[in-house]
Parts: C-alpha cells; sequence; structure tokens
C-alpha cells in the first residue's frame, strides 16, 4: 500500500527527524508518493498553465536557445495558490528538431504537459566548512517541471510587454 505524503511532511525525514521519523530513499516512488508545490504526487504527468518569462539564452552547439520561467497559473485545469515559479530550461523545448519546436517568447502564455520531478539541493550547515564558498543556500528539497510536450502558446500583446515582435 503507498502512502502519500505531502511534500513538507516527507522533508521533515531529511532535515535533521528523529530516526524513527526518518524515511529510505528507497521507499520514495515505491512506497511512498511525495506530493510537488503542484499539488500532485511527484512522476506524475500535469497540465500546466502559466506565463513565460525569457530568462537569457543558452549555448547548444551553434544555436543559442532561450531559458524561461513559468510562472504557473494553472495545474490540471485548478488555480494554483501563491507565484509558483518554475524554470525551464533550453533543453526541456529542443526534443527532436530544435529548429522546429516552437518556443515561448517573452510574456507568452503557455500551456504544456509535464511532470514534476525533485532533488535535494544546496549544503548542510554541519558541511559548511567544506565548501570552497558559501552559495548553495540552505539545504533543502526542491522540485521543477520536466517539460513533455506544448498544448498551446498564446502570444503576448507587444504592447503589454514592451517587447518587438
Amino acid at each position: 500500500m503507498k502512502i502519500v505524503l505531502p511534500l513538507l511532511l516527507s522533508l521533515a525525514a531529511f532535515t535533521g527527524a528523529t530516526a524513527e521519523d526518518r524515511i529510505k530513499s528507497e521507499a520514495i516512488a515505491s512506497e511512498i508518493s511525495v506530493i510537488g508545490r503542484s499539488g500532485s504526487p511527484l512522476g506524475t504527468k500535469i497540465k500546466v498553465e502559466g506565463t513565460a518569462h525569457l530568462l537569457g539564452h543558452v549555448e547548444a552547439g551553434d544555436l543559442m536557445i532561450p531559458s524561461f520561467e513559468v510562472v504557473v497559473t494553472k495545474v490540471n485545469e485548478k488555480n494554483v495558490e501563491g507565484n509558483q515559479r518554475y524554470t525551464l530550461e533550453y533543453n526541456d523545448f529542443c526534443r527532436g528538431e530544435p529548429k522546429l519546436i516552437e518556443r515561448p517568447k517573452d510574456g507568452d502564455k503557455i500551456q504544456f504537459f509535464a511532470y514534476e520531478t525533485g532533488t535535494m539541493s544546496g549544503i548542510p550547515d554541519h558541511l559548511r566548512s567544506y565548501a570552497p564558498f558559501k552559495e548553495g543556500g540552505d539545504f533543502r528539497f526542491v522540485t521543477h517541471l520536466v517539460f513533455l510536450e506544448t498544448i498551446n502558446i498564446t502570444k503576448a500583446d507587444p504592447d503589454a510587454t514592451g517587447q518587438r515582435r
């Protein structure tokens, strides 16, 4: 029987909970489902709606591919609370022939299928003395979306974004 845990409860296992409260990594996804910021279990296909904001460009061979942050407004047709921001890297839009994939531009509304996944990030407090730099943030569990397929892109009004098309 699979146990479903909200993300915050599962974090207790990674951030100093007692030995009785800890969860073995092998149990994640096989015995327990971690609920991500999207409200769905990690690894579940979801429909995402939001606004794409250009972060910059990443060099990929001869191409300069855009990297985006998506401010999510809906997941599976339901409004999301707060200001959920996810980064979609260049390769998330480059399956197959990159030149054939339509990519959003800054301010475009985008609908797409994705799944949420996560990883531990940052530097644990008790190991900071070993880090050659003090960047990396607190040790925490972070999630991100993995792009699967574009459903629709609605072009932003160039007058509203100040961008030229």
